[in-house]
């Protein structure tokens, strides 16, 4: 199974984000972007890749400790930003303010969960030294030519999503993802609630 733990959006966010990725998907639309449908919207803490099924349990167990000490936290999203910058651009992504929080949690999340999944014992020798970016992935670029990327960098720079709300994280999921060729299909697999401050 292919799996990742991740944070799913409220359905106030969802409908925001909706609304302002129809805007931008209009104005990019002659643009080479594969953009993420919005029931598919989330904050990716931990990707595990193939995991067997019987690990499920002890992730879900390890994930419900390093959830215990996090508290359900809001987070403003604003911003509308690229990996790896807007004269490259790869992924295109609406950014999550409150990255102290947010990284400590992805931090514990990671390192409670890193023994499992396409890593393994990898990841117990040699440790994650990927700077946690809090994001939602709106859309990936397709194969295209720098020229391209560009103008789409250019284009992008240029939109002005602002402020699109608060959401209050008040739980983390294990997820699986099955891939189709009409794209991704994420099913929940076991949810974890962050105590109330």
């Amino acid at each position: 199974m292919r799996l990742f733990i991740a944070a799913p959006i409220s359905r106030e966010l969802r409908e925001a984000l909706s609304a302002a990725l129809e805007r931008v998907r209009t104005d990019l639309s002659t643009m080479p972007v594969k953009w993420v449908a919005p029931e598919n919207l989330h904050l990716t803490f931990h990707f595990l890749g193939e995991t067997p099924e019987p690990a499920v349990d002890a992730i879900t167990k390890r994930l419900r400790g390093a959830c215990a000490n996090f508290p359900a936290l809001d987070v403003l999203v604003a911003g509308l930003g690229c990996f790896p910058d807007f004269s490259r651009p790869k992924v295109v992504w609406v950014g999550l303010r409150d990255a102290g929080r947010l990284a400590k949690l992805q931090r514990a999340i990671h390192d409670a969960t890193a023994e499992f999944g396409e890593q393994g014992g990898a990841a117990r020798s040699k440790p994650d030294r990927t700077t946690f970016s809090p994001h939602l992935t709106l859309g990936r670029v397709r194969d295209t030519s720098s020229d391209q990327r560009r103008r789409l960098g250019r284009e992008l720079q240029r939109q002005n999503l602002g402020e699109l709300g608060w959401w209050r994280m008040d739980r983390v999921t294990l997820m699986r993802s099955e891939l189709s060729p009409a794209g991704p299909c994420y099913r929940e697999l076991a949810s974890v609630a962050l105590p109330v401050s």
